[in-house]
C-alpha cells in the first residue's frame, strides 16, 4: 500500500518520475536482499525439516518483517512503474492487453522457473540470480524510459 501511495503522491506531476522510483524501488529491493542473506541461513531454501545451519545475524520477528517490508515495498514499485511504461508504449487498446498479457505471462514463467530451482540451489546463489536480473532489469527500464519519453512527451492538459 505504501508503495501504491507513494507512486500516487508523485504521479500527480504532468510528468511522472518513473526512473527515481524504479531506482527506489531497486534499492528497497537491495536492501531486502542484503537483510535475507544477513538473518537467513544459506540452506533455509534446500532443507525440508528446519535447519541449525549458522546465520551472520540472529533473526527476530522483527527483522524478518523489515526484510519483508523492503522487498514488498521494491516489489510495488517495479510493479507500478513496469505497468506505466507499458502503458506508455503501447497507447492502443488492442496492443495495450496484448502487451499486459505478455508481461504477466513471462513474469509467471519467471515465477515459476524460480519455485522449480529454488529447492536445489543455496539462498547466496538464489540472492547472486535476483541482483543480477534486478541491475539488468533496471538498467533496460531506465533505458526504454528514456528513449519513449522523449517520443511520447506528457502534455500539460493531463
Amino acid at each position: 500500500m505504501l508503495g501504491a501511495f507513494l507512486t500516487m503522491i508523485t504521479g500527480r506531476r504532468s510528468d511522472p518520475p518513473r526512473g527515481p522510483l524504479i531506482i527506489f524501488g531497486m534499492l528497497c529491493q537491495g536492501i531486502g536482499f542484503y537483510l535475507c542473506l544477513l538473518y537467513l541461513p544459506d540452506d533455509s531454501t534446500t532443507t525440508r525439516v528446519g535447519t541449525f545451519s549458522p546465520t551472520w545475524a540472529e533473526p527476530s520477528t522483527a527483522s524478518i518483517l523489515t526484510t519483508a517490508f523492503f522487498l514488498g515495498l521494491g516489489d510495488a514499485m517495479y510493479q507500478n512503474q513496469i505497468v506505466s511504461l507499458i502503458g506508455l508504449i503501447f497507447p492502443e487498446e488492442e496492443n495495450a492487453s496484448a502487451s499486459f498479457a505478455l508481461f504477466q505471462f513471462v513474469q509467471a514463467l519467471a515465477a515459476a522457473s524460480a519455485f522449480f530451482y529454488s529447492v536445489y540451489v543455496g539462498l547466496m546463489y538464489q540472492l547472486l540470480i535476483l541482483v543480477v536480473f534486478m541491475l539488468v532489469g533496471t538498467a533496460c527500464f531506465l533505458y526504454l524510459e528514456v528513449k519513449y519519453a522523449k517520443k511520447f512527451p506528457v502534455s500539460e492538459e493531463s
